[in-house]
């Protein structure tokens, strides 16, 4: 069962802004579900003492049926308003964050290839190299599912091309929540716990 709260919409809105799907020409319809992931995130001290928690109601999967894609075009899922920064990673996943007014606002992606590129950037590097640097393209040729990447420099969204039509969804995790009691950063850091 799908328990879809929206189906095939071309806008996720919030009350600032509104989250999308695009090829650059026109927008790509998507669903939409809660995030099973929905965990409270909790709130600590300086002496590491719990003193509050976050929960939202607004941490959603954004799924999006792969045969509304074409195989090798780069589509954006990105968000109508502000500039995002990168929140966090966690095992095969990335988090955008940005704050606009009194609400912050994230995205999730995961990546199917993430230790594959990891392997390119060890053998790119070299052994001798000291840090592991990324090769400035990737050799897709093993790579499954989709690429997914930061749209630009600026953090707009995520950029992704699908691969092949192995897996029927690709799905993003969005969310946004409203500051009201704590500072930005909490917010922002609770949206990154909720996205990666």
């Amino acid at each position: 069962m799908d328990n879809y709260i929206y189906e095939n919409i071309t806008e996720l809105k919030t009350p600032v802004g509104y989250f999308f799907v695009s090829d650059g020409n026109v927008n790509i319809p998507f669903s939409i579900r809660k995030n099973t992931f929905n965990v409270p995130y909790q709130i600590y001290d300086n002496n590491q003492q719990v003193i509050g928690e976050l929960n939202a109601e607004t941490n959603f999967s954004l799924i999006i049926d792969v045969n509304n894609l074409k195989l090798g075009c780069y589509y954006t899922i990105g968000f109508s308003n502000g500039t995002f920064s990168f929140g966090g990673c966690d095992e095969h996943t990335e988090s955008i964050i940005t704050t606009i007014e009194n609400w912050s606002v994230g995205i999730g992606a995961y990546n199917p290839n993430d230790d594959e590129e990891l392997e390119q950037a060890i053998f790119y590097t070299g052994k001798d190299k000291g840090n592991i640097q990324y090769p400035p393209v990737f050799d897709e040729t093993r790579f499954v599912r989709y690429t997914v990447s930061s749209a630009s420099e600026s953090f707009e969204g995520f950029e992704f091309k699908l691969l092949d039509y192995s897996y029927p969804e690709i799905v993003f995790n969005v969310a946004w929540i409203k500051n009201d009691n704590y500072d930005k950063d909490t917010y922002e850091d609770a949206l990154d716990f909720w996205l990666t």
